[in-house]
């Protein structure tokens, strides 16, 4: 018993205390843990890939898509609908197999009358052939359609109205074709801008249909201002000049 005691007092003074299972670090690579109990496991922080820059997969976050309603068709701008169509499609992985039906179950109003004859002709197997018999119906005269109300599109108020007007017909156009340069639309833009401010434009050289949008409004603000003044311009003539008339009377008497 002696013996015991004198061994376990020296083996104190040699040995020091190992830290307990609360103190111990858990980045710490000497810390021993008891046998039969697992290591501890480093603490993690939430949002920490986020901080350092780090892919949250990495940490074992997962991306939740939210709840979206899924687009309908009235029969207008059938090239809008598909581009969402397809988004909703890769942001909810639907399968090929149900694209169609998916989407025929979200039209309306005269595209949902012509979808009951559709199914009965071809059905609804194929994602492919059925949006292009959607664009070929409701589609097929907007790009033709819109060249021309863009040639034929003038200024008949204020500059704001017709830039709305332009910018509609020049996306609708280059959403079927991308191939066209942007000097056109500027130059077709000051084609149909009123003289007054379209001389002043065009003699800036813009490169881009959004400058030459703007120069038009300063100019549309500067003409505003001149023709404010030239509205005064009789009421302080007319103060002057009877003004120095009752002068020329008081210097009589």
């Amino acid at each position: 018993m002696a013996y015991l005691t004198l061994d376990s007092a020296r083996r104190s003074d040699r040995e020091p205390p190992s830290p307990t299972d609360s103190e111990a670090s858990d980045y710490n690579p000497f810390h021993r843990s008891r046998p039969g109990t697992p290591p501890p496991v480093p603490h993690t922080c939430q949002g920490r890939g986020r901080q350092e820059g780090h892919d949250d997969d990495h940490y074992g976050f997962k991306h939740t898509v939210p709840k979206l309603s899924f687009p309908r068709l009235d029969g207008s701008n059938p090239r809008i609908w598909k581009s969402k169509c397809e988004d909703y499609f890769k942001l909810y992985a639907v399968s090929e197999a149900m694209k169609a039906t998916f989407a025929s179950l979200h039209m309306d109003d005269n595209a949902a009358k012509w979808l009951q004859i559709y199914k009965k002709k071809y059905g609804l197997a194929n994602w492919a052939p059925f949006i292009k018999a959607v664009e070929d119906k409701f589609g097929a005269s907007d790009y033709r359609d819109a060249i021309g109300e863009l040639l034929e599109l003038t200024q008949t108020s204020i500059v704001e109205l017709y830039a709305t007007a332009f910018e509609n017909l020049q996306f609708e156009i280059c959403m079927h074709h991308e191939g066209f340069d942007e000097l056109l639309f500027v130059s077709q833009f000051f084609k149909g801008l009123k003289y007054e401010i379209a001389s002043s434009v065009q003699s800036q050289l813009p490169q881009i249909v959004d400058k030459a949008i703007l120069l038009a409004k300063v100019q549309q603000q500067v003409l505003e201002k001149g023709k404010q003044k030239q509205q005064r311009l009789p009421f302080s003539t007319k103060s002057t000049f009877s003004s120095t008339k009752s002068n020329s009377k008081v210097e009589r008497k």
